[in-house]
């Protein structure tokens, strides 16, 4: 991905200030350790994308994210 703007830099350092390895098991929780994996997937850390989207369907009690699908994906392409 061709980042001309930085934003994506900048969104990752905006979330690696949030809780994101809070123990909470909230849907807000869940939600910011996708929206994480997601963006390492836009910056190209695929291997760092796969560990965000496991450690977020470990607290994804609801399964309110396709963070099961996401990682499988990933592994599947790297292979």
């Amino acid at each position: 991905m061709f980042d001309t703007l930085g934003q994506v830099d900048a969104a990752l350092r905006t979330l690696e200030h949030a809780p994101l390895r809070s123990r909470a098991r909230e849907d807000w929780v869940v939600r910011l350790r996708y929206a994480y994996a997601d963006t390492l997937v836009a910056a190209g850390r695929r291997e760092e994308a796969v560990e965000w989207f496991h450690r977020t369907v470990g607290v994804d009690g609801n399964e309110i994210t396709d963070a099961a699908e996401r990682a499988a994906e990933l592994e599947s392409a790297a292979d």
